[in-house]
């Protein structure tokens, strides 16, 4: 008996030793499992991100091909100078910026390639007072088109009332035409520089008449603009001359002979949203000194204005611009009220 509670004892001990390793060896093999299963799931992942990254290079590329055969070069540091300061004359801008089409209405600014702007516009002139009161109206159509190489083409056809002190008419004025194209692209430190060349035709009523509807000149009209971008705001001007061919009156039975005339104009616009901005400019003419046969007809005259006016971006397509400019020498109007509603497609 004493011999075999000993060995008992003995017995117990070794079934517990031997229960503890089994304990053991089962949570090694539970973890050896999980470990396997992780791995499996881990290796898995991975294979499924490189098949994503594989098609993401593949699009990258076909982008990057595409970029290329359209003459696209698109650099890291041009990234970063758009994301300092947006483009306003990109195409898409064009279409949600109303600063952009108070530019094109200012002739700073291009229509870009294959777009129409039809441009209906009337505008109401006023000059003195009582018995030498003068008023005119001038119901204008205007159609842009934006052409390859960075080429716009414009034509304006009016047509006048005038309501004078000494007498009225009324009938389709001089109608001009002109082609405009940007020499540069505006850069950080250079403005961009446009080029206009117009012709305006004698082709209006009544000429050497008072009031005459036409000028009875036909012309040729030089421009050079500029503009600079400086969000939010744009600062423009420009510089014209005019030379106008001698005519012929059968009125007076004599030769008509117009000097050049010249013309300065600078101006600012604000971008207050997207979809409104705010101008204002100061414009000097310098007509050319008129003659009949040799003789002086009329004083040297300079024709000033302060304008103010704003632009509304109605939608995509159009674009409302209300002016009012004041005449700021005696020999310009009392005030001009103009309102454009021109249709973008």
């Amino acid at each position: 008996m004493k011999k075999t509670v000993p060995l008992m004892l003995m017995a117990t001990c070794i079934s517990v030793v031997n229960m503890a390793y089994s304990v053991e060896n089962t949570a090694d093999v539970r973890s050896s499992d999980e470990a396997v299963i992780d791995t499996k799931d881990l290796i898995h992942r991975l294979d499924a991100q490189q098949k994503i990254n594989a098609q993401l290079r593949k699009r990258i590329e076909e982008l990057e091909k595409g970029q290329a055969g359209s003459g696209a070069v698109v650099s890291s540091k041009a990234l970063d100078d758009q994301a300092k300061q947006p483009d306003l004359s990109s195409d898409s801008t064009m279409d949600v910026s109303a600063i952009e089409q108070t530019l094109v209405s200012k002739g700073v600014a291009l229509l870009p390639v294959n777009s129409f702007r039809l441009t209906p516009r009337v505008t109401w002139q006023h000059y003195g007072s009582s018995t030498d009161r003068e008023d005119s109206y001038v119901e204008n159509i205007g159609l842009d088109a934006g052409l390859p190489w960075g080429v716009m083409a414009s034509i304006q056809i009016p047509y006048v009332e005038k309501n004078y002190f000494n007498g009225n008419n009324k009938g389709i004025g001089d109608a001009s035409f002109s082609l405009s194209k940007q020499l540069n692209v505006e850069s950080d430190h250079l403005p961009a520089v446009i080029v206009q060349a117009g012709y305006k035709h004698d082709n209006g009523k009544d000429p050497f008449v008072s009031p005459a509807i036409s000028s009875g000149f036909r012309t040729y009209t030089a421009t050079v603009s500029t503009v600079k971008r400086i969000s939010p705001i744009a600062v423009y001007g420009s510089f014209s001359a005019t030379h106008s061919l001698d005519a012929y009156s059968s009125i007076n039975q004599s030769g008509v002979h117009a000097d050049n005339s010249y013309s300065l104009a600078t101006g600012v616009s604000f971008s207050a949203t997207p979809t409104v901005s705010l101008y204002t400019d100061a414009s000097f003419r310098l007509p050319g000194k008129i003659k009949w046969d040799g003789q002086p007809y009329d004083p040297q005259l300079t024709v000033g204005y302060l304008t103010f006016g704003s632009g509304f971006l109605l939608s995509r397509s159009f674009y409302l611009d209300v002016s009012v400019a004041a005449g700021v020498t005696k020999d310009a109007n009392s005030f001009v009220f103009s309102v454009a509603l021109p249709y973008r497609f």
